[in-house]
């Protein structure tokens, strides 16, 4: 079980989002049950943050936390795995503030059907709930046009990230058809700098 499905099964137990990404952070290999150990137990290790579920408070209190491997607790901000969606926008067919906005728009919620569907995996799916739960980081950057745009979604491919493209039918400022925005992830933040870490944001 990875990070995200801890996570996801801490907060799906009551736990405040905050406290369930910090545990599963420190809990590591130890998975869920390493995680409950480190919010019944030891509180303090998770920043002050209390449980908030009176099931997990009754559950015992003193268990002995589990320590990193070579012993004692990492820091909560070591090896952070945040997640985000990166949304390309294609510079050179100049779009309306308005336009883009609504074409990100529409990349995003394809984004979020193609992990229903298609190539995604169970993972993806954990990926996407956790990304859902702990404030959906998106990014918007730019790129200058379709070839651009066509190597980015071939590095993708490579790296295993979910993707969605829009194309435009045309009807206001871009020709139909025409290839507007393409959306990567949402992944761990790595992974998705290995496709789109390039990229100047959105002017």
């Amino acid at each position: 079980m990875d990070e995200a499905e801890v996570v996801v099964m801490l907060v799906g137990m009551g736990f405040e989002r905050e406290l369930a990404v910090r545990a599963a952070q420190l809990a590591g290999a130890s998975g869920v049950e390493g995680a409950l150990e480190l919010i019944e137990g030891s509180p303090e290790l998770l920043a002050g943050t209390a449980p908030q579920n009176p099931l997990a408070m009754s559950a015992g209190v003193g268990t002995a936390p589990v320590p990193a491997p070579g012993g004692g607790f990492p820091p909560l901000d070591s090896a952070p795995r945040g997640l985000k969606a990166v949304f390309v926008v294609r510079a050179d067919l100049q779009m309306s503030p308005g336009k883009i906005a609504a074409q990100v728009a529409h990349a995003a919620l394809a984004l979020v059907r193609n992990h229903h569907h298609g190539t995604a995996t169970d993972d993806d799916r954990t990926r996407l709930l956790l990304w859902q739960t702990i404030g959906e980081k998106i990014v918007v950057v730019e790129v200058e046009g379709p070839q651009q745009m066509e190597a980015l979604q071939v590095r993708a491919r490579e790296v295993g990230l979910i993707q969605a493209e829009i194309h435009d039918a045309g009807r206001t400022e871009v020709e139909p058809g025409s290839q507007t925005v393409c959306g990567f992830g949402p992944h761990y933040e790595e992974e998705v700098n290995k496709v789109t870490g390039h990229l100047s944001l959105l002017k």
